[in-house]
Parts: C-alpha cells; structure tokens; sequence
C-alpha cells in the first residue's frame, strides 16, 4: 500500500471520526435535556415526564453506540498510521 493512499485513508477516517463524535455529542445533549425534564416532572406531570423520558433513553442508546464507533475508528486509525 502506498503512502499517498494510506494517508487518503487515515484523512477519511479522520473526517468519520469527526462525524461520529458530532453525532454521539448531539444525542447526548438530547438525552441529558430529556431525562432531566422526565425525572424531574414525571411525578407533578405524569405523561409528560413519561414522554420525555421515552425520548431520552433511546438517545442515550444511540450516543452509546456513536461514542464506540468513534473508538473503534479511532483505534483503526493508530493501526493504519502504524503499519
């Protein structure tokens, strides 16, 4: 493999890796909103706190599975710089 493709590789995987953590981040400021406003009026306001909730747990899941994306390209990216 040669330098010039493996560096092209390496910048891709930088711009994925970048796109990951945007992503990962943005679910999880959704989930911290949501679970923050479900905890605090699911007693006082029961089916609002109960909808916010069921919002903020699946983006908890998808900013989980964002974040190990993210490690797994990132540590896909040290393979590729150190061969």
């Amino acid at each position: 493999m040669s330098s010039d493709t493996r560096s092209e590789q390496v910048e891709e995987m930088k711009k994925t890796m970048i796109r990951y953590s945007t992503t990962a981040l943005i679910f999880f400021s959704v989930a911290w909103f949501c679970l923050t406003v479900g905890v605090f009026t699911v007693n006082p306001v029961g089916p609002i706190g109960i909808f916010f909730l069921c919002i903020g747990l699946p983006c908890v899941a998808i900013s989980i599975l964002y974040f190990v994306r993210y490690a797994l390209i990132s540590k896909k990216i040290k393979d590729v710089g150190d061969s």
